[in-house]
């Protein structure tokens, strides 16, 4: 009988056990923490925390001890009896979990990054200097678009013409000189300019899981145009149930800013069972004019001050004197941002996802052209403004993680980009507004695989991407709507690029300190553009076409002497063949200039060297230090030119400097 009793009370304490559920919060913000590995003594595997950091315990007794590790967060442990005690004294303990919290780590050593290899590996492994920005830091910094996410988190530099902009600056170089990656894909196209660009707006800011940035060339992953280096931003992805249990959560954000009367709201919802998952995300922001601030440095005046303001009455443009200076009147703009992910795993070495992106905004003021003085003392300009900037993205990416004798871990990724942008002008006391559009399309497809062979890593890509430009353009009369033929932007009869290439990258880990990279890269990208209407310049060709190809290369080496000491060298060479805006653009590019096509251009490279220096001092701070040196040769730079034996010529009414594209030596 008085076994019988004992064997009751241990069957009951067993089930007991079998049910408590713990969740793991952050130390410092109460955030639930998610992928949490949690292991009893000695090394018994009990699961990992999920969304809603919490775990389920699984035949735990009042001897064992529960080991908490983390990546980001310091390992703890915890008595197993007190979770067992909390569960006898609580009545409520089925639906209130026991609580456990978490250190942060001031340095986060482990960080996992993505964009260097494309698979994911430590940050302390990577001998090229990368940052990233958290969801957790932009979350604080609390910016308006990925632009200021950017500017904000200290890391970069961002130019910007108006509101509705923002241009990272790495390293000096800007533009179609880094390259943007969403997801994996490529952002930069074939009319990405060497102007200051806004295209990282069309970025969803409230949707981005972290941005890592790469400081210097990144052609051998990436392949033209990471001279500089690579923002690669990562959205968030649906998180799968971890148990048998349908979750089902969501987040709204709504923000009001002074400055320039923002009000933006962002609301997502995550659908998740064990298998598959949803996740659907949109975003509004509305932006009022901007209000510049009021102290200025003596020494520049009273530049800046917005006096005038050009409005329309009558149907005559008049000029009106803006009742507040600091107001910098017509700079305001509207967007709005939709994403929507699906993932499938049907087992656990397969994983499919699907990834719907889509922006789109109202009319973006240019504030620096509409407050452009002319000669006369009047505002040169009635009307400058970008046209609805559109980004539709999708995308299937495939990953699988089962071992085979060629490779460890696979994934490709083939997307779909389609995208408008437009330009419209018109002068002041002039009728006629200018209307310029650019459609795109583009389909891209990546493949890479890994595989380790003892202590060496092979990683090893192709990937290939084609572009199809369309640029249309037409005047319109605003008193009568009649409309009439325009020069276009790019060739009017239409222009194609196609990007082919092949890598092979490695790494061996010659010892627990020292680690050895190198790797290898060969693009070819041919580019045609055609000439239709050559009636507004008699171009001494029809079409232009181009082939282009190029190698590079890397080689770095990594030094840990100890955990908290870290010492790295790399070199790179990057690479940039010209585009269709490089190429074939008929364009003022600054006021009394012209730039027109050169057909003679040549890729442009960039040879980088750098040595980094990090050093922990007793987990309070951490110091750092990059020394580069690059070597920039036939860079792509705009420089006088002559069209038809002519330096300068008539453009919109205007005398203009002709100026091209030609490739500089040093």
């Amino acid at each position: 009988m008085k076994i019988t009793v004992i064997v009751y009370i241990f069957l009951f304490i067993n089930f007991h056990c079998f049910t408590q559920t713990v969740q793991v919060l952050n130390k410092n913000t109460f955030d639930p923490v998610e992928g949490v590995i949690v292991i009893t003594h000695p090394n018994q595997f009990q699961g990992v925390t999920n969304i809603k950091g919490k775990i389920t315990l699984d035949n735990i007794n009042q001897t064992d001890t529960l080991f908490f590790h983390h990546s980001g967060f310091k390992t703890d442990y915890l008595p197993a009896k007190e979770v067992l005690l909390y569960k006898d004294t609580c009545s409520s303990c089925n639906k209130t979990p026991y609580l456990f919290f978490l250190s942060p780590k001031n340095f986060n050593l482990q960080e996992v990054i993505i964009s260097a290899s494309k698979f994911q590996e430590k940050k302390e492994d990577i001998p090229q200097q990368i940052e990233v920005i958290t969801s957790r830091i932009i979350r604080e910094n609390n910016p308006q678009s990925t632009a200021d996410a950017l500017q904000n988190s200290g890391l970069i530099f961002v130019q910007k013409s108006q509101m509705g902009g923002g241009s990272p600056v790495i390293r000096g170089f800007e533009t179609n000189k880094i390259l943007l990656v969403v997801d994996g894909i490529r952002m930069n196209n074939a009319i990405y300019r060497g102007g200051h660009l806004q295209n990282i707006i069309t970025v969803d800011n409230e949707i981005l899981q972290k941005m890592e940035i790469i400081y210097g060339p990144g052609s051998v992953i990436y392949g033209s145009d990471a001279l500089g280096g690579v923002i690669h931003m990562l959205t968030k992805n649906p998180f799968l149930s971890t148990d048998s249990n349908d979750i089902f959560t969501g987040t709204f954000m709504s923000r009001f800013s002074t400055a320039n009367s923002e009000r933006s709201a962002h609301i997502d919802f995550n659908y998740s069972s064990r298998k598959w998952a949803s996740l659907t995300s949109f975003s509004s922001h509305f932006f009022g004019d901007l209000r510049q601030g009021n102290i200025r440095n003596n020494a520049y005046g009273d530049w800046g001050k917005c006096r005038f303001v050009a409005v329309r009455y009558n149907n005559k443009d008049s000029i009106i004197e803006n009742q507040d200076v600091n107001i910098q009147r017509r700079s305001g703009y509207n967007q709005y941002d939709m994403m929507e992910k699906i993932i499938f795993t049907p087992n656990k070495h397969n994983r499919h996802l699907l990834n719907l992106q889509f922006s789109t905004t109202s009319d973006i003021p240019r504030y620096d052209r509409l407050s452009q003085m002319a000669d006369n003392d009047t505002l040169k300009y009635a009307d400058w403004y970008y046209g609805p900037q559109r980004r539709f993205l999708s995308a299937y990416n495939y990953q699988n993680t089962k071992p085979s004798a060629v490779y460890d871990k696979f994934h490709f990724i083939v997307a779909y980009q389609n995208i408008e942008e437009s330009r419209h002008s018109r002068k002041f006391n002039i009728n006629d507004l200018n209307h310029r559009i650019e459609h795109l399309d583009i389909v891209s497809l990546n493949a890479d695989w890994e595989k380790n062979v003892k202590k060496n890593e092979i990683r090893f890509g192709l990937d290939a991407q084609y572009n199809n430009v369309l640029s249309t353009a037409f005047s319109e009369n605003i008193l009568t709507g009649e409309t009439s033929p325009l020069d276009t932007r790019y060739p009017d009869g239409g222009s194609t690029m196609l990007s082919l290439a092949g890598y092979v990258t490695h790494t061996t880990e010659i010892s627990d300190k020292f680690l050895f990279h190198d790797g290898l890269r060969y693009s070819f990208v041919s580019l045609g553009a055609n000439f239709t209407d050559t009636s507004f310049y008699r171009f001494p060709f029809n079409s232009v076409s181009q082939r282009n190809s190029a190698f590079n290369g890397n080689i770095g080496f990594v030094f840990k002497p100890s955990e908290k000491c870290h010492f790295s060298i790399n070199a790179a060479s990057g690479f940039r063949v010209p585009n269709i805006d490089d190429i074939s653009k008929v364009f003022d590019s600054q006021p009394g200039e012209i730039i027109v096509p050169n057909p003679n251009l040549k890729p442009e490279y960039a040879y980088t060297g750098d040595f980094s220096i990090s050093k922990i001092f007793g987990n309070i701070f951490r110091i750092q230090t990059t020394t580069f040196y690059t070597l920039y040769k036939d860079a792509i730079t705009t420089q006088p030119f002559l069209f038809n034996g002519q330096d300068s010529i008539m453009y919109e009414g205007t005398m203009s400097r002709v100026v091209a594209n030609i490739n500089a030596k040093n």
